[in-house]
């Protein structure tokens, strides 16, 4: 089921950390206090920017706005770093990872910028 109103609040206090997900460029797909961390290594620490947007619809249906703004607008900043859209990217330098011109990449940022 969908979390509720408390469920939704406890999973973005804990998951919102400098230990956990809220890295330099959020969000990092693993916390950067767990072992396996590596922000370069695919779905071991990079950002994605799909997963981003999704993170960010979840929090505004929960009513965590200025949460759900933070990660829209560091998404939308990460790619405009660059010429063109990156598959994902690392977490603590921004640098752009995996292929280039990516448009899964590119056709979520142009969701993000029209809402």
């Amino acid at each position: 089921g969908i979390a509720n109103a408390t469920q939704s609040h406890r999973i973005a206090e804990r998951v919102l950390t400098k230990t956990a997900l809220l890295t330099p460029h959020p969000l990092s797909s693993v916390g950067r206090s767990e072992p396996a961390f590596d922000p370069e290594d695919y779905w071991r620490g990079p950002v994605w920017i799909n997963v981003n947007w999704l993170a960010s619809l979840g929090l505004h249906c929960s009513g965590l706005h200025s949460d759900a703004e933070l990660l829209l607008d560091a998404a939308v900043e990460l790619v405009a770093k660059w010429p063109y859209p990156w598959e994902y990217y690392d977490p603590m330098t921004g640098a752009g990872l995996g292929a280039q011109n990516f448009m899964w990449t590119g056709a979520v940022n142009i969701i993000m910028l029209s809402d």
